[in-house]
């Protein structure tokens, strides 16, 4: 489907029932204020509980396997505080987050094995709701101050939990920044030096 086609440019092979493609969804275009309406790769959000929140759309250029040239091609509707674009069972004891979709399916792409929930903003990252089975927690950090930021209040909010926290720093701006770079094998021998051999274990 072309949505599958524009991640598998960005480098990604992990998907998820979370996510859907549409050939049309509607948007006001900001410079005229009409109505109109492109492809777009829709994801669920959920909460805890799995109840659908809101739905994060993403518009595309299908021919060029890349995001549409429109201003606010990424856009968010429903209800977002504690809840997020999950790809894993909510029991797993081990979760990666982080802000954007791309973002934590590259990690994903590269450890199938490893839960994974996309907060899709920095704010809302810093207030995600960590499921009460999680014992091990994986912040996806992106490069920038506000993911900093996020990751400082996300942390005073799991004081007292007794969760083992790893804050997970790309190299570029993002992780699917590195993955594009340098490729698959890269990132995970990068990985691999933080983590050992437990990336093995998840990577399958």
């Amino acid at each position: 489907m072309p949505a599958e086609g524009y991640l598998r440019s960005r480098g990604i092979t992990r998907f998820g029932p979370a996510l859907r493609y549409h050939p049309a969804v509607r948007y006001r275009d900001a410079g005229t204020g009409e109505l109109a309406a492109a492809p777009a790769l829709l994801a669920k959000i959920t909460d805890q509980s799995g109840e659908i929140t809101g739905v994060s759309r993403t518009w595309l250029a299908p021919e060029r396997r890349t995001i549409a040239d429109m201003t606010d091609p990424k856009r968010v509707m429903g209800e977002l505080v504690r809840s997020g674009v999950r790809f894993s069972d909510p029991a797993s004891p081990i979760l990666a987050v982080g802000e954007g979709v791309e973002t934590v399916l590259s990690i994903g792409s590269v450890l199938p094995k490893l839960g994974l929930t996309a907060c899709l903003s920095a704010t809302h990252l810093g207030l995600f709701h960590v499921p009460k089975a999680v014992r091990e927690l994986w912040i996806l950090k992106d490069a920038d101050e506000a993911g900093a930021r996020a990751v400082r209040t996300l942390r005073e909010r799991l004081e007292g939990r007794g969760i083992v926290i790893h804050e997970v720093e790309p190299v570029l701006g993002d992780f699917n920044d590195d993955l594009t770079a340098w490729g698959p094998d890269a990132l995970r021998a990068r990985l691999r030096y933080d983590f050992g051999n437990r990336i093995d274990e998840l990577a399958g």
